[in-house]
């Protein structure tokens, strides 16, 4: 009976992770002008490096996925200060902290939510990848889909824990807390991430740069599970 009972308990936790994922994404449907916002300022900014310093994938992989990966990061961040915003003026960290649910499947869900956003995004890119900065579509190894998947993974970890740590900084220094924090230990992954894909377009050894993302990954989810509850507040 008490294994039961615990099985129905951890049944409707994971029922209340899946809404909040759920929710978050309903949000973000029925109000997109954060996605279109970040994602027109990442094709810009991908632009921008095209148009001011011109790159090739075949003879400069590593430059042309830098650009790529940090327009990536940087439109996300704006589209998390948004949902700080929205949550603050919602009231969403009181109800997550007085919510029974555990908080690491809090901290899953709202992941999962910047995840989907963070992957939509790199899909908007593609095209200028490929129009601008000649991508060889078909030399792309299906490894590289992992690598963006490991990476956003490990980023959207980073921006869910930091962007709960700094909603408790009011005022003007709200805006600036998110950066400060997060860049130092975003850094690592995105230059990972971009000598990662340039080396798998020149048929270089890349499982090494998979397998420090893949460690990110499990780091920041760990830490993740560990501090959210605390971030919220909780015991």
């Amino acid at each position: 009976a008490a294994c039961e009972r615990e099985r129905g308990r951890m049944s409707k936790s994971m029922h209340a992770a899946i809404a909040l994922l759920a929710a978050e994404l309903k949000v973000e449907w029925r109000n997109p002008g954060s996605f279109v916002s970040a994602a027109l300022f990442a094709i810009l900014v991908l632009l921008a490096q095209a148009m001011s310093f011109p790159t090739d994938l075949s003879t400069r992989p590593e430059i042309s996925f830098g650009a790529f990966f940090i327009s990536v990061f940087f439109a996300s961040l704006l589209a998390e200060h948004a949902r700080i915003s929205r949550d603050n003026k919602s009231g969403i960290p009181c109800l997550l902290a007085l919510s029974q649910v555990p908080p690491h499947l809090l901290f899953a869900g709202k992941t999962a939510a910047m995840f989907a956003l963070m992957s939509l995004i790199e899909v908007c890119l593609i095209p200028v990848l490929i129009v601008f900065y000649n991508l060889p579509v078909s030399h792309v190894p299906p490894a590289f889909v992992l690598l963006c998947l490991l990476a956003n993974g490990a980023l959207a970890g980073l921006m869910t824990l930091f962007g709960t740590a700094s909603s408790v900084w009011k005022g003007s220094g709200n805006a600036l807390a998110l950066p400060i924090l997060i860049l130092p230990l975003a850094l690592p992954i995105l230059v990972t991430a971009a000598t990662g894909s340039g080396r798998m377009l020149t048929d270089l050894p890349y499982m090494p740069y998979l397998k420090l993302i893949l460690a990110a990954d499990i780091s920041v989810a760990c830490v993740g599970c560990f501090a959210f509850g605390k971030l919220l507040g909780r015991a």
